[in-house]
């Protein structure tokens, strides 16, 4: 069994500028959450829905770095849930 370098992969995903999340399951997501919030129905045209989705992986993308600086000021390798928790309270 080959194991792989995770951080060889983390800079293979760098190098990368195509979205992360496949874009169906993102755009069920946007739909069920605008007509969670609102009696309308609504529709989005394609290119909206990109740029939501790369608004939303690009603050993940942040949100997730930030966690990782908070790991590695505290001596880990590891994220824990507490540093995720941590950033979101500085960032609101």
């Amino acid at each position: 069994m080959r194991h792989s370098n995770p951080i060889r992969e983390i800079k293979q995903q760098q190098k990368k500028t195509n979205l992360i999340l496949p874009a169906a399951p993102f755009r069920r997501i946007v739909d069920e959450i605008t007509s969670d919030q609102n009696e309308e129905e609504f529709r989005f045209q394609r290119a909206a829905v990109d740029a939501i989705q790369t608004a939303a992986e690009s603050m993940l993308i942040r949100m997730f770095q930030d966690s990782n600086r908070v790991a590695v000021s505290n001596g880990r390798e590891t994220l824990k849930m507490e540093d995720i928790k941590l950033i979101g309270l500085l960032n609101k």
